[in-house]
């Protein structure tokens, strides 16, 4: 059939090497893969990251500091290989990321670099490449972590939002989803929304701007609203809710802190 002539060919025989364990096999795939297309973003994906990881087991959150500093600086190292294979493509960008937000070490300009980098690349490909939460909001996240350009980081939120709602809009119109399928797309955008706010609050209460964490807060109070589960609703959708509440509370409880509205924050804390 002449599979090997072409990257899809080969990925086609590497999936049958694994449904019948012929490792062997998939050796050979993996490395015609990366002899004939060394700059694939499938070759990136399936066996350098892939090998990589094998060799480096994740660090769990139990693990001492030192353990889990190690495996981010090597993490770190290595994606500096990958985006010089891969300049333009945001995996390996997001995979930096990852690492530098684990690393207290990095400097402010290598933080924006690797955050600007990313978007750029995630803009480049937004319609071959999907992340969850979008990679507007990591970069918030990490932006805020760092302290590196707080002001950006309400254009982020808007961005990533704004990303997982034109998605989730386009791929619910499909006619081979069933409204499970559907369901489950809404429900990144609310995760989406319930990872972006805090880091709105956080970063607005942090630049003083007491009236625009407000309108966030308000935000929230109404999808609570319109989203309190039924009586009958299943008991996960009714612990998310609860776990939703909790963190707007806590917002609420930190808002009112910041005013020196001690009662309110205790209130709103309890």
């Amino acid at each position: 059939l002449g599979l090997g002539n072409t990257l899809r060919g080969l990925l086609t025989l590497r999936t049958g090497y694994e449904m019948t364990g012929d490792a062997q096999g998939l050796r050979w795939v993996e490395e015609e893969m990366l002899r004939r297309f060394p700059h694939s973003s499938g070759v990136m994906s399936l066996i350098v990251y892939g090998r990589w990881d094998a060799a480096h087991p994740r660090p769990s959150e139990t693990d001492p500091p030192e353990k889990r500093r190690a495996y981010y600086r090597a993490l770190f190292r290595a994606t500096e290989e990958w985006i010089q294979r891969w300049p333009d493509h945001p995996a390996p960008w997001l995979r930096r990321l990852e690492a530098a937000s684990e690393l207290d070490d990095l400097a402010s300009a290598e933080i924006e670099t690797i955050g600007e980098r990313l978007l750029s690349a995630s803009e480049k490909q937004s319609d071959l490449f999907y992340a969850l939460p979008p990679p507007a909001l990591q970069v918030a996240q990490l932006y805020l972590k760092r302290g590196v350009r707080l002001e950006r980081i309400p254009e982020l939120i808007e961005r990533g939002f704004r990303e997982i709602e034109r998605r989730t809009e386009r791929d619910v119109r499909r006619d081979d989803l069933s409204a499970e399928a559907k369901k489950a797309l809404q429900g990144n955008v609310d995760y989406s929304y319930w990872r972006g706010w805090p880091i709105l609050l956080d970063a607005y209460l942090k630049m003083n701007r007491r009236e625009k964490a407000r309108e966030v807060l308000i935000q929230m109070e109404d999808f609570l609203a319109r989203r309190r589960p039924q009586e009958s609703a299943p008991s996960e959708e009714k612990r998310l809710h609860a776990r939703r509440q909790a963190i707007y509370w806590e917002w609420m409880a930190r808002l009112a802190e910041a005013e020196n509205r001690k009662l309110d924050a205790l209130a709103f804390y309890q």
